[in-house]
């Protein structure tokens, strides 16, 4: 199974805060590639570093009031981080801006990313970089066991909740919740071999799942205010009935 490796990078002055955040990372079935950790003596530490940076899945960019008033090589990461975000599609996360206080970066470009605060409570932006860690992908070369596009689906959630849904081709998810009066299209998916992500309500919940044998198993969910559960679907052979389209619902939207 592929790690995802990613980088941290931080000023000095915060190398505590990047330890603790690098041991967090390994709880997300994460690589974190931290130079306190990895850099050996002799190595020329320049060159490793940006060959980290380069070929890591993600970075994860400290700032803090310390870093983003500091002179020296922190500055050189920061534009380095940003030339590679060139490099990656705009759908794709990579570059993780993480607040470690109240600061404000001067960077036009970190200022259009979504930050992550791990202040005034540290496990509360924990849990948000956990979301990006759980659908990150794996190996994309991973042949799916069966091809979901068209399929129906009755999931349960630990929660008791009971929803239906339907893979779309072009990633598209129909989807319709047992406590709400229509269906909804603003749900994407994605297949990589056996596993499944789904995101509903434009990324609100983020679900991954396994397939086997016509069963969704070993579900794990998360909402972006932190809530955590695991689910379940069943395959279904007939199509169902939908709910109306939202457009035909009386004063729907």
């Amino acid at each position: 199974m592929h790690k995802p490796m990613v980088f941290v990078s931080y000023a000095r002055e915060d190398a505590a805060a990047a330890e603790r955040l690098s041991g967090d990372l390994r709880s997300m079935n994460v690589d974190p590639w931290l130079d306190l950790e990895r850099l050996r003596p002799g190595q020329h530490w320049a060159q490793e570093i940006d060959s980290a940076m380069r070929n890591s899945d993600y970075i994860a960019l400290l700032l803090s009031s310390r870093s983003i008033t500091k002179r020296g090589y922190i500055q050189k990461e920061m534009r380095k981080a940003l030339d590679l975000l060139d490099e990656v599609p705009d759908s794709q996360v990579f570059l993780i801006p993480i607040r470690l206080d109240e600061c404000q970066p001067a960077h036009d470009r970190l200022k259009m990313l979504q930050w992550v605060d791990l202040y005034p409570q540290w496990q509360a932006g924990i849990d948000r970089l956990r979301s990006v860690f759980l659908f990150a992908p794996e190996d994309t070369h991973d042949v799916p066991t069966i091809d979901l596009v068209g399929s129906f689906w009755v999931a349960f959630d630990s929660d008791s909740g009971e929803w239906k849904f339907q893979f779309m081709p072009g990633g598209h998810l129909r989807y319709e919740d047992a406590a709400i009066d229509r269906y909804h299209t603003n749900g994407r998916w994605r297949q990589v071999g056996n596993v499944v992500y789904v995101e509903l309500n434009d990324k609100y919940v983020q679900l991954r799942g396994t397939v086997e044998q016509g069963q969704i198993t070993s579900g794990e969910g998360q909402s972006v205010t932190g809530r955590r559960f695991g689910w379940v679907a069943r395959r279904e052979w007939r199509q169902p009935t939908w709910k109306p389209f939202p457009d035909q619902v009386a004063g729907g939207t």
